[in-house]
């Protein structure tokens, strides 16, 4: 079986580390990305296609909050997306799976 492989989107480096680091322990050979902008996510995507899940913060350079969900679910449909965000407002976490999010 193929090691599965991660590609998490923060801006905040701590943060980004910290949820690679995670990723790493509960998937041992997990190939794992990192991106702080959504440029970078789309280039990484485009490198991995077939990238297993995408953890991504709604709230960094680029995203244009769910606009970026939107245009990345858009151009990458078979990517599960996983939003990891401080937002905890309902609407948002609705809206966030009106927009294609998987978690």
């Amino acid at each position: 079986m193929e090691a599965p492989t991660f590609l998490v989107a923060d801006d905040h480096p701590m943060v980004r580390d910290a949820l690679a680091s995670a990723l790493a322990q509960a998937f041992p050979g997990a190939r794992i990305a990192t991106a702080a902008t959504l440029p970078q996510v789309q280039a990484a995507l485009e490198r991995e296609p077939e990238t297993d899940a995408l953890l991504l913060d709604l709230d960094m350079p680029g995203m244009d909050g769910l606009t970026g969900l939107a245009l990345l679910r858009s151009q990458h449909p078979i990517v599960p997306i996983i939003v990891v965000s401080a937002a905890r407002e309902a609407t948002v976490v609705r809206r966030a799976y009106e927009f294609g999010a998987s978690a």
